[in-house]
């Protein structure tokens, strides 16, 4: 399974201006899409991350962009140089050492059910000691192809914004699904 599901379907479905809920959203938030002169930006990875943020929990709940249960949180990284990444921070698995070390059996991560979703969570318990690993990983953009940005009337176009998206969930899939896979081998929770 990837990491990062696009879902036309329930865009369409739930759309209140009758052709995407993300398109709504798009015009919610176009302050995400400003450079620093407060101008829409012409960067296409900048475009590409503020239509991918917009897309996700908690801006859109649900998102347009659906993610495993292990992301926890994604963001934007920009290094010294310029370049941007997009940082995705996964449930993780406890090292062996570290668990060892804690003397008595710690809580870690939980499995909840959320509806139709599973997600990890905290525990709520503090009667006893809480480890919650997690891994960060920074996917580069640089190498990724991006349309373009494109406004109408200063609104971030969907359709651009969508292939921007999928371009940009690629990726992340590409780089992050490996890893996920070895997080299922090793175990991650209670």
């Amino acid at each position: 399974m990837d990491a990062f599901v696009r879902n036309e379907e329930h865009d369409l479905d739930a759309a209140s201006n009758g052709r995407s809920r993300f398109e709504a959203y798009l015009g919610l938030n176009t302050n995400r899409f400003l450079d620093y002169d407060n101008e829409p930006t012409t960067d296409s990875t900048e475009f590409a991350v503020a239509a991918l943020l917009t897309a996700l929990p908690p801006v859109m709940t649900p998102g347009y962009v659906r993610t495993d249960s292990r992301v926890l949180d994604v963001g934007l990284h920009r290094d010294d140089e310029g370049r941007m990444a997009v940082v995705v921070t996964l449930a993780s698995a406890l090292p062996a050492r570290i668990e060892s070390w804690s003397g008595s059996r710690p809580r870690k991560w939980l499995r909840e059910r959320r509806g139709p979703e599973r997600s990890w969570v905290e525990p709520d318990d503090n009667d006893r000691l809480v480890l919650l690993p997690s891994l960060i990983v920074r996917v580069p953009l640089s190498g990724v192809v991006l349309p373009v940005p494109v406004y109408s009337r200063g609104l971030p176009d969907v359709v651009v914004a969508k292939v921007a998206v999928a371009s940009v969930c690629d990726a992340l899939n590409r780089t992050l699904v490996p890893v996920l896979a070895m997080l299922d081998s090793v175990g991650v929770g209670a």
